[in-house]
């Protein structure tokens, strides 16, 4: 019986071969399936082509429907046409950054088939690159990890000024209000015993007593929303961030507290080195350069944010193989406490954009 990916894998042979134009001006030659992979969100196929002995590699992503991501379909929109939207303005654009950064280049969508084709990116995952963070790897590695790290900084300075930096009130964090909502419905579905009773009302009245004390304007910008190592690829002095499904405009604390509290969780690894992870924070903060003031309210709400995706992350891991499922326990009762008594991980970065102001 043909498998679910088997058949989504025919069907990228098929569409990529009817647009092949969009990828080669020859005659395509040969079509074949380098790799693919099932993934909670996703079935991603790897393609070859081949004309006139030259190959193109080409990546296609297709969307699983699931119900952790319908909160991206509520407004009417196409999360798949977005992505394609802001793949194409940012690859347009990019070239007149002095910043090394890129993303792939979008080539195709088939809305039938919720696919998205785009050029298949070289490198290394810099998810791979986390085992450097242990206690005895070399010191040359990390510190490439180091300066991979500053340059993920880089990228979302110039990402979010390139999509327009302007100011809300408070009013504008109700989205991220209602994505937190959003996880807390699904988290509440697994009746894990490990889960405080009262966790969702805890939460949302936090949150809520937290945005009646933001008093300065809330800076907006082009969200990734899934802003972490798992979506980005390094290869030399370049950074390449996959994944925009969850593109959106939001609080300019997202993306940054994404990255801040995934370090942060490296921790539950005992052979990961607390010094380093604490490095690679302050890299990463060195790269961003934070030139104004953020509320320091809008940061916890986006913490716990943060914090309830690791939460829910965690339980949909709470399945996978031991190692897997006891890191995601270790972070599930980490997350837990922060949730229930903050302890906000934005004080480096208020010394951090200290810093820069006064410099």
């Amino acid at each position: 019986m043909q498998t679910s990916l088997e058949h989504s894998a025919q069907q990228a042979i098929h569409w990529i071969r009817r647009y092949s134009d969009l990828v080669t001006s020859a005659p395509v030659d040969q079509v074949r399936l380098v790799d693919c992979w099932q993934r909670h969100y996703s079935q991603l196929f790897l393609l070859e082509l081949e004309a006139k002995n030259q190959r193109h590699r080409i990546i296609c992503k297709r969307l699983l429907h699931q119900p952790d991501n319908e909160i991206f379909y509520h407004d009417g929109s196409d999360p798949l046409a977005r992505e394609f939207e802001i793949l194409a303005s940012i690859t347009a654009s990019i070239g007149e950054s002095p910043v090394k950064c890129s993303v792939p280049k979008p080539l195709f969508v088939v809305p039938e088939e919720q696919s998205i084709y785009m050029e298949f990116v070289e490198g290394t995952e810099l998810d791979a690159m986390m085992r450097h963070l242990r206690h005895f790897s070399s010191r040359s590695t990390f510190l490439q990890l180091g300066q991979a790290y500053m340059r993920v900084g880089e990228w979302l300075r110039h990402f979010q000024t390139m999509t327009s930096v302007t100011n809300a009130n408070a009013e504008a964090l109700n989205q991220l209000r209602s994505h937190v909502r959003h996880r807390l419905n699904l988290i509440d579905t697994y009746r894990d015993h490990r889960l405080p009773s009262d966790l969702s009302v805890v939460v949302m009245s936090k949150l809520d007593e937290l945005q009646r004390r933001v008093e300065m304007p809330v800076q907006l910008a082009g969200c990734h929303g899934d802003f972490g190592p798992w979506n980005i690829i390094t290869q030399d002095s370049k950074i390449t961030v996959l994944d925009f499904f969850s593109y959106r405009r939001d609080f300019i604390g997202i993306d940054v507290l994404n990255v801040l509290i995934n370090l942060e969780n490296q921790n539950v690894a005992p052979s990961f080195s607390g010094r380093r992870i604490q490095r690679l924070k302050q890299a990463f903060l060195d790269g961003y350069q934070i030139s104004e003031l953020i509320d320091p309210s809008a940061l916890l709400m986006a913490e716990m944010l943060q914090r309830v995706c690791a939460v829910h992350g965690s339980l949909i891991n709470r399945n996978s193989y031991f190692r897997q499922r006891m890191r995601s326990s270790r972070i599930l009762s980490r997350s837990l406490q922060r949730l229930t008594a903050p302890l906000p991980v934005w004080t480096s970065l208020r010394r951090s954009q200290r810093r820069f102001i006064e410099s």
